[in-house]
């Protein structure tokens, strides 16, 4: 087949796919080479330097995460609600069954007692923040039977569908139980000591509010909390960049 060469413009019989005639073919395929490894080059570059940056930015987080300041509960700047629901022993996590499948399987009263718990935190409609989250839980039981402590998983898992925000932010600072024949109920204190988002910053492990990262990054976290989606970007706040 008789072809124009799309270099050169020189005719040349074609044989396959090519597009060059067998001069042009040989300088293309040199220049194709020598474009690759420049960009071998510049790629084996910019990750060394991605890892000398990386290096700096652990130490500088190690370094300060062990200056941190461990702050305890600040009960002057504290917000929250106070949630008294009735006790059902099968908030406990013995509850909980396993079908033949391997799936656990939910009994409808504690379906039921969560739902309630769920609606009456909503009802009480406060702004929580993604910040450290304080519960006080106190049990009140109808018998010495079963472990609050046992409990905490439901508890929990209401908790998060009802103000919104991840159960690995919740810090409990009581979880009591006492006997009450004629009135059980579980009484919690759903607390923060923050007025703002915040987030960890993975090189230094501080709570870090969103105006100490980098624009780009705060806006991310914000979209990410709010939309209650993924981020993906590097969380690292301005002090550890450096």
């Amino acid at each position: 087949m008789i072809k124009t060469c799309v270099k050169c413009n020189e005719v040349y019989e074609r044989k396959g796919a090519r597009l060059y005639c067998l001069p042009c073919s040989k300088i293309n395929r040199l220049e194709v080479n020598r474009k690759h490894e420049k960009i071998a080059k510049e790629s084996g570059k910019r990750k060394e330097r991605y890892k000398k940056k990386h290096a700096k930015q652990v130490d500088r987080g190690i370094e300060i995460n062990q200056k941190i300041e461990r702050e305890d509960y600040n009960g002057n700047e504290a917000h929250g609600i106070k949630i008294v629901t009735h006790f059902v022993h099968e908030f406990s996590k013995n509850k909980t069954f396993v079908n033949k499948w391997g799936k656990p399987v939910y009994t409808k009263e504690r379906q039921k007692a969560k739902q309630h718990l769920i609606g009456e935190i909503l009802d009480q409609d406060h702004k929580f923040f993604q910040a450290k989250t304080w519960l006080d839980i106190t049990m009140f039981k109808d018998r010495n039977t079963g472990d609050a402590i046992n409990s905490l998983d439901t508890i929990a898992d209401a908790i998060e569908a009802g103000i919104g925000i991840n159960d690995k932010w919740y810090a409990i600072r009581k979880l009591d139980w006492y006997i009450d024949k004629l009135d059980p109920r579980i009484e919690i204190l759903i607390t923060q000591d923050a007025r703002e988002h915040c987030d960890i910053c993975s090189k230094c492990g501080r709570i870090t509010q969103l105006k100490d990262f980098p624009e780009h990054v705060a806006k991310k976290i914000f979209n990410q909390i709010e939309n209650k989606g993924r981020c993906t970007i590097a969380k690292v706040c301005l002090e550890c960049r450096g």
